[in-house]
């Protein structure tokens, strides 16, 4: 297994993949952006597309808005299980993520 192995005993995590679930279409569009930034910047930032998300005239011009009409919302703290969602699902796109909470613990020697 990778670094990027992900356990779902993590609160952090557990919420990213029920946020992943509950909002399909913005989702898809944090899928496309980063295929999309991976081909012509050479990396990807989950940090990018959350400002798009939470910005409502961003997100209007995007298409990218609730059935009521309002923008997504999403925690700052998803940030880092987004990312490795992502990255499961995706093991070559260009992220470069940190440290984070849900990354597992180093095993005791």
């Amino acid at each position: 297994m990778s670094d990027l192995q992900l356990s779902l005993d993590n609160t952090t995590l557990l919420e990213s993949i029920i946020w992943r679930d509950d909002h399909r279409p913005a989702w898809e569009w944090i899928d496309r952006m980063c295929h999309e930034d991976a081909a012509t910047r050479g990396y990807c930032s989950m940090q990018t597309c959350f400002e798009a998300l939470r910005s409502p005239a961003i997100a209007r011009q995007l298409g990218l808005t609730r059935p009521d009409g309002e923008p997504y919302k999403i925690n700052h703290n998803l940030r880092s299980g987004l990312t490795r969602l992502m990255l499961l699902e995706y093991p070559y796109l260009p992220f470069r993520p940190r440290r984070s909470k849900c990354d597992p613990s180093k095993p005791a020697t």
